[in-house]
């Protein structure tokens, strides 16, 4: 499952993508087992630059098809590979949403990784469905969802735009009438472990 666009200047290769995903489920495994602070051997293990560019991302868990966390940093502010395993971390542990996944909940866990472009302002016409993910500011509030999001739901523009003020603690059609209120559109790389299925010996 993906977004339909790959975002300009976020470019990673299958080895690249499969690097993140192992580096992911390495940082959940060595914080559930040896404790907080726990970091994953597999972490400097790679020398791959790429993976040093500061870029946000997002980190998403699904057992059985069902979200179990997900937790991420919008803002380019780490290198990738550390914002990788740290918001992997965080979805796993500190998703109050969910319970806290332990060591048997991830034998069965799907991890998702969402590495995201740069943020543009924009309005809400120019956001793009399957493209697209949407952080909506207002003051101090923020929202934002992710550009695969309205494709799992079936929303259009409008409910997926609303959905987004919603989540910021505003009105589903704040975007329409307040002027303070800021939308900002990104793009995002997705991929996942179900994607990988042959390079993990088909389990």
């Amino acid at each position: 499952m993906g977004a339909t666009d790959t975002p300009p200047g976020v470019r990673l290769t299958r080895h690249q993508q499969l690097t993140l995903l192992e580096l992911a489920r390495d940082a959940i495994l060595a914080h559930l087992s040896r404790g907080r602070g726990a970091r994953p051997r597999s972490l400097e293990a790679s020398s791959d630059p790429a993976l040093d560019v500061d870029r946000g991302a997002f980190v998403s868990l699904h057992v059985e098809g069902q979200l179990r966390g997900c937790i991420g940093s919008i803002h380019a502010m780490n290198p990738l590979r550390n914002t990788v395993a740290d918001m992997a971390v965080a979805a796993a542990t500190g998703d109050s949403r969910f319970a806290p996944m332990t060591s048997a909940d991830m034998r069965y866990a799907d991890i998702e990784i969402s590495v995201l472009s740069e943020l543009e302002p924009a309005h809400a016409e120019d956001v793009r469905v399957g493209t697209h993910g949407v952080l909506i500011v207002r003051g101090s509030k923020r929202g934002v969802l992710l550009p695969q999001v309205p494709t799992q739901f079936g929303w259009d523009r409008e409910r997926f735009v609303g959905e987004a003020c919603r989540k910021a603690g505003l009105a589903s059609d704040a975007y329409m009438n307040d002027p303070k209120l800021r939308i900002m559109v990104f793009t995002a790389l997705v991929f996942s472990e179900s994607e990988f299925e042959d390079d993990y010996g088909g389990s």
